[in-house]
């Protein structure tokens, strides 16, 4: 059985880092390898098992201080430091709002993120967050347009092809902007794909505070932007579809989808608090049913760590082959290390790594 949610627990390490093992059984599906998949990176060496790290919503630069001597930062270089400590750690994925949302959206703050970034020894997968292009319209946080700090992450972030850390080139991604019959998309190089010994891994532009839909008034502004939501969604959707029919063509045991926004209900799919959401879920449960293999879903933004299966399709089935992670949040104590085993009973198992105090 899977609980419905598992929440952090209170408590630390003074000295030495506690596992704990949280065991996930997904259906497996034995079929035999189609074509060999064109999108490879190095390292793949057939469907050997492999461990990646998943973070998120940390180290909240502006919390209490921009520099490395502050509190967060320096706690998130020693979480950092626990990772690439861990030689199993092929990659790690971090899903976003590196900063708060009421901090300067600046190119200074970008770049600092940029150098924490190189700090990891393996590929780090960035994820863009909210904190870091929709809220940056607020006077606290500069005063921005949304639309041309994502220009701007883009640049910093995402143009060069491949992850971020020392060894980011060992990792090169395939992104929206050089698929197939996707012209219309191809400013969002922000959504991108890689294969991993025999998994496909995509990461998409979807985002918290409703996915930026302009669904209220917040500090006396109307929040979101009508056509930037529709152009980004009906992009996130195409690439996603795009991805699933890849990963099913080309044989492989699973797929793990990366995005920052926490949708608020996925099982309510006219719940108008999810407007935002709404689109990606059907497409989600669609798709998800469809391939029948385990699809592992990656998400931050509420500061609640659970692990569940949440998906239900139209029939209000819950759709078996879906689990949903939410890592940790405000929280450089913890990461999350994702075990992957073609081989074993469960495709995925996760462990809770607690951090040693600075």
């Amino acid at each position: 059985m899977i609980p419905g949610n598992i929440r952090k627990t209170a408590g630390g390490c003074a000295c030495v880092q506690r596992i704990f093992v949280v065991a996930v059984l997904l259906l497996l599906v034995t079929k035999t390898s189609q074509a060999a998949d064109v999108e490879k990176n190095r390292g793949n060496r057939g469907w050997m098992p492999f461990s990646f790290a998943v973070i998120g919503d940390v180290p909240r630069l502006g919390d209490q201080g921009p520099d490395a001597h502050s509190s967060p930062l320096k706690a998130f270089l020693s979480l950092v430091d626990s990772i690439n400590q861990d030689s199993t750690i092929a990659f790690t994925i971090h899903l976003g709002d590196f900063k708060s949302d009421l901090f300067p959206c600046s190119d200074q703050v970008f770049r600092t993120w940029k150098w924490v970034c190189m700090r990891f020894s393996a590929p780090l997968v960035y994820v863009p967050g909210d904190n870091e292009w929709t809220d940056c319209w607020k006077q606290a946080a500069g005063g921005f347009s949304p639309e041309e700090r994502l220009q701007r992450l883009r640049e910093l972030f995402f143009e060069q092809g491949h992850a971020l850390g020392q060894r980011g080139g060992e990792l090169a991604y395939f992104s929206q902007k050089n698929a197939a019959g996707q012209d219309e998309f191809r400013q969002f190089e922000e959504n991108f794909r890689w294969t991993y010994n025999g998994l496909l891994f995509v990461v998409l532009n979807v985002q918290g505070s409703n996915n930026n839909y302009p669904d209220r008034e917040c500090a006396g502004k109307r929040r979101g932007d009508p056509d930037e939501f529709m152009k980004r969604n009906r992009a996130c959707i195409s690439f996603l579809q795009d991805s699933f029919s890849h990963a099913a063509s080309q044989g492989l045991k699973g797929m793990v989808v990366a995005f920052q926004g926490s949708p608020p209900q996925f099982e309510r799919f006219s719940h108008r608090a999810g407007e935002g959401f709404n689109d990606l879920i059907h497409c989600l449960a669609h798709e998800t049913g469809k391939f029948s293999r385990p699809t592992l879903l990656l998400h931050g933004d509420t500061h609640y760590f659970r692990i569940d299966r949440p998906l239900k399709n139209e029939q209000g089935r819950t759709v078996k082959n879906f689990t949903r992670l939410e890592t940790f949040g405000l929280d450089n104590s913890r990461w999350i290390k994702i075990k992957v085993n073609q081989r074993a009973s469960a495709l995925f198992s996760f462990q809770i790594v607690e951090v040693s105090s600075p």
